[in-house]
């Protein structure tokens, strides 16, 4: 019993350790930029890009990104020291990514972004803002891991406007998850995502959750074998000599422990793979 026991707790350890390092690196892996080449003097870092009409096979420019030319949107402007990998020429000026997490502009121009909102292209060059309901066929760019209330330098600036001839909008930095610029049509989220959201009031990706759930899966067969291994063995043990109550109960306290000790293993690893 006693080694069933240590073979299911280091069993549960390697599992554990495997999977959050396995989210960690799902997590790293995604931090890759690639360097460009620009003419756009007012590009800063967490700026959305796109490629100009200048670029060429050999040489490739961006731009900020803006109404004109999203179709081309290609990532935001990063740091070369905020990347794990970086993909670059020595003529490399720029360094976009299109995935991890990063600081992002952001404006009110669609309403107040709060976390968990889509973020897409906006008319402000670079700046994103949060998908309103008109947003079928737009291009989600990332997803607000923060509020925008919360953010600190936040500026304003005039936008001309369609509807309302002009339009002052605050605009400020946030973190997000960049997510690839998928697509969005009528889709909903799904299970994981939403399940996960509604754990931990943030964006999780489905894979964290997916794993997660694993981990307790596992942990509750593994504590449903050694607690009926152990009742099961105790029972039969008083049976054949009842001399050796406490000696029984004694091993079945301990056994308990042991169990007791897999399952906060089991919860930690969950806590690690869900929330960090």
């Amino acid at each position: 019993m006693k080694s069933l026991i240590i073979k299911s707790f280091l069993l549960l350890y390697i599992i554990v350790i495997g999977a959050s390092f396995m989210s960690s690196f799902v997590s790293a892996e995604t931090s890759v930029s690639k360097g460009y080449l620009s003419k756009d003097k007012d590009l800063r870092s967490g700026m959305a890009v796109s490629l100009s009409d200048e670029s060429s096979n050999e040489q490739q420019y961006v731009e900020r990104t803006a109404t004109s030319n999203r179709s081309k949107y290609i990532g935001v402007v990063t740091t070369i020291d905020q990347s794990v990998v970086t993909i670059r020429s020595e003529e490399s000026t720029v360094y976009v990514s299109d995935s991890g997490q990063y600081q992002v502009y952001v404006s009110d121009l669609n309403g107040d972004v709060s976390q968990g909102d889509v973020l897409v292209t906006s008319p402000i060059k670079g700046v994103l803002m949060r998908l309103g309901d008109d947003g079928n066929g737009q291009t989600k760019v990332a997803i607000a891991l923060s509020d925008f209330n919360d953010s600190q330098d936040i500026q304003t600036q005039t936008v001309q406007t369609s509807a309302e001839g002009s339009r002052t909008v605050k605009i400020s930095r946030i973190n997000a998850e960049l997510s690839s610029g998928t697509v969005i049509k009528d889709e909903k989220k799904q299970f994981f995502s939403v399940f996960g959201e509604s754990l931990t009031g943030k964006p999780v990706s489905e894979i964290r959750v997916l794993v997660a759930c694993i981990i307790l899966l596992l942990v509750l067969i593994i504590e449903g074998s050694i607690l009926y291994g152990a009742v099961s063995s105790s029972i039969t043990a008083l049976g054949r000599n009842p001399l050796s109550k406490a000696a029984i109960y004694k091993q079945l306290v301990h056994t308990s422990f042991l169990a007791l000790l897999i399952l906060i293993v089991g919860i930690s690893g969950i806590y690690v793979v869900i929330w960090t």
